[in-house]
């Protein structure tokens, strides 16, 4: 079966644009999500006397919301704001 190359060309750009943008990604040295938790909490333990919102802190890491809570639970055990307030009780 031969492809029309409309479809060809196409897929051919597609490729390359994701190319593009992984080598982006790699150059701006975006940290892996494992970094961006480690430097929420930093910023948690920063400001214990503020009051945290996890959509601030996933705004602080380049993250929806929803991603952030579910990445910090796994990475910590703790969803994000029980972490807070446990670091504040400390």
């Amino acid at each position: 079966m031969v492809l029309p190359r409309k479809v060809v060309a196409q897929t051919l750009e597609h490729l390359l644009g994701m190319m593009v943008w992984h080598r982006q990604q790699t150059w701006r040295g975006d940290p892996d999500p494992g970094q961006k938790i480690s430097q929420s909490i930093a910023y948690m333990k920063q400001h214990l006397e503020q009051p945290l919102l996890v959509s601030m802190l996933a705004a602080l890491t380049n993250l929806s919301p929803s991603h952030y809570a579910a990445l910090f639970k796994q990475h910590t055990g703790y969803a994000p704001i029980d972490y807070f307030i446990h670091l504040r009780m400390h």
